[in-house]
């Protein structure tokens, strides 16, 4: 299999017809593993599909089943995987191509081929795509760790499949082809009309027929095989033919007891590989701006490295890509600052985090929380956030709520919308009181003489806002240079600090129950959209 060679994506996309393709390649012991699933097919077990309520039979094999597995067979590589898609993407430049599947069809097949474990479907959580890998493909038996992997027996079914008269066929016609392609396509095969045994006990390739077409009559057994000999499809020719040297049909009296069954040797494809049997969907480039830029401040930190050997050299990229995901939305401040804490721990450990998709994540969120509270403070409505929830988890969990539905507001349309708010927030809410408590860090906790500074500073009425901020900076600017043996000073040096910050207003907020500061943002940027040179469409 190594001769296939995979089609340029790009021109998949625009040229892709079923008419391309020139033989599928179908493992045989796939097809063994799908129909044995009917052995079980009194126990009558359902399945509901996730787009319908309707429930499915889980041990019967339907000519949607065969269609889907055809099509997927079609699409994967030459190790059975068909990599980072979606269904609907899969679906609309593969299966709606080769066959007149519904998209509920296909997505049906699916679900049911998961719970038979004739597939494996794993998401990836960043791009929200699907990697398919189809089970009974590979032998792992005779395919080492490492090495080329070696395929079950596969055979070549043709491309008659397509065509309008054979699909209009019952889905008994389609198990019989497949069967029969399976168990010989150079001479005729024997079955038995019924079981002599209980079938359950049977490898699938010795079922009878009717115990393979799920039919109770001979007779309409025979009506199945009769019409695969005498429709015919293309030239003039019929998909199975009369073999030569034995009858179509055995009795035994008056009852049929044998059929011998041949395919026709025109509709035949040998196991010559070429690179028309796999059409594998590549999975797209998306966000190549921000690919760009993000691989342009790893080489400006001076670890382009890091890039090409590690993040795109290993795992097949998927690292590189799943930091592009999760950093395609964010300002371009948020991206150098993420890659600028990857770069400076790759310096130090030449490692990566143990998981470098939380570590960004982390450290965008931390970002923006320290970006978006400092301009709250600024503008004076950090108040309004965080009036009414205890310090701590709950004030944490408020504050993220904030961020996170407001995250698609770059920083200057942020500030913007909060300077406009304030007034009309200051006008309704805000009264002369004043029962303000000076709001302080565990992170400074560390530190001795801190509470005599939080003292001072209530004796100062220093503004809780200013307070907070001067905390704040300490926390970022300041605790991380300073040494253990030598934090005793800070107290001295926030002190002197102190004497410069605003004075309390004598100001007490107090907002209703359930206000949330986020959707009277949203409001205010809704309507004053027009003043934002750079706005975007916001949902709340």
């Amino acid at each position: 299999m190594a001769s296939l060679q995979i089609p340029d994506s790009i021109s998949q996309y625009f040229s892709f017809e079923k008419t391309s393709v020139k033989g599928i390649i179908v493992p045989v012991e796939f097809i063994y593993e799908l129909f044995s699933v009917e052995k079980q097919y009194n126990l009558k077990e359902t399945f509901i599909s996730s787009l319908s309520s309707r429930e499915r039979r889980l041990h019967h094999v339907t000519k949607s089943d065969i269609m889907t597995a055809l099509s997927l067979f079609v699409t994967c590589n030459a190790s059975g995987v068909i990599s980072e898609v979606t269904p609907h993407r899969l679906y609309k430049e593969r299966v709606a191509h080769l066959f007149p599947l519904s998209f509920q069809e296909f997505y049906t097949s699916l679900e049911k081929f998961q719970h038979l474990s004739l597939i494996r479907v794993e998401k990836n959580e960043y791009t929200k795509r699907i990697s398919i890998a189809i089970n009974h493909f590979i032998n792992k038996e005779k395919s080492p760790e490492g090495k080329k992997p070696i395929l079950h027996r596969y055979v070549v079914v043709h491309p008659i499949v397509f065509n309008q008269k054979f699909i209009k066929m019952p889905v008994g016609s389609w198990k019989l082809y497949l069967l029969q392609l399976c168990r010989s396509y150079k001479s005729y095969r024997s079955y038995n009309f019924a079981d002599v045994n209980v079938f359950t006990e049977k490898p699938v390739y010795h079922f009878s027929l009717k115990s393979l077409l799920l039919k109770q009559q001979n007779s309409d057994v025979k009506n199945v095989i009769k019409e695969l000999v005498d429709t015919e499809l293309a030239d003039g020719q019929s998909l199975f033919i009369r073999p030569l040297s034995a009858p179509l049909f055995e009795r035994r009296g008056k009852r049929y007891e044998k059929a011998n069954l041949m395919i026709n040797p025109a509709y035949i494809l040998y196991k010559t590989p070429k690179e028309e049997y796999r059409f594998p969907l590549q999975p797209e480039e998306t966000y190549p701006r921000q690919a760009s830029f993000i691989e342009t401040e790893f080489a400006s930190e001076g670890v382009g490295e890091l890039t090409s050997e590690t993040l795109k050299g290993q795992y097949k990229g998927s690292l590189f890509k799943n930091l592009v995901y999760i950093l395609k939305d964010q300002s371009r401040n948020a991206i150098r600052h993420a890659v600028k804490e990857i770069a400076e721990l790759w310096k130090e450990t030449k490692q990566l985090p143990y998981n470098m998709e939380q570590f960004v994540e982390k450290s965008i969120r931390h970002k923006r929380e320290i970006d978006y509270k400092r301009i709250l403070r600024e503008e004076r409505i950090y108040d309004y956030l965080i009036y009414g929830y205890k310090r701590g988890a709950v004030q944490e969990d408020r504050i993220f709520t904030f961020i996170s539905t407001l995250s698609h507001l770059s920083l200057k349309e942020f500030r913007h919308v909060s300077r406009i708010a304030y007034k009309k927030l200051t006008a309704i809410y805000a009264t002369s009181q004043s029962d303000l408590q000076y709001r302080t860090n565990p992170d400074l906790d560390c530190i001795p003489g801190i509470e005599l500074v939080r003292q001072r500073a209530g004796q100062l009425k220093v503004s809780t806002n200013a307070y907070e901020a001067l905390e704040f900076e300490f926390i970022g600017k300041v605790l991380p240079f300073t040494k253990e043996d030598e934090l005793h000073k800070l107290p001295s040096i926030m002190m002197k600090k102190l004497n410069t910050l605003e004075r309390e207003k004598n100001v007490f907020i107090k907002t209703p129950f359930g206000f949330k500061l986020e959707k009277f943002l949203l409001d205010e940027y809704n309507n004053n959209r027009h003043q934002f040179a750079t706005s975007s469409m916001i949902h709340a």
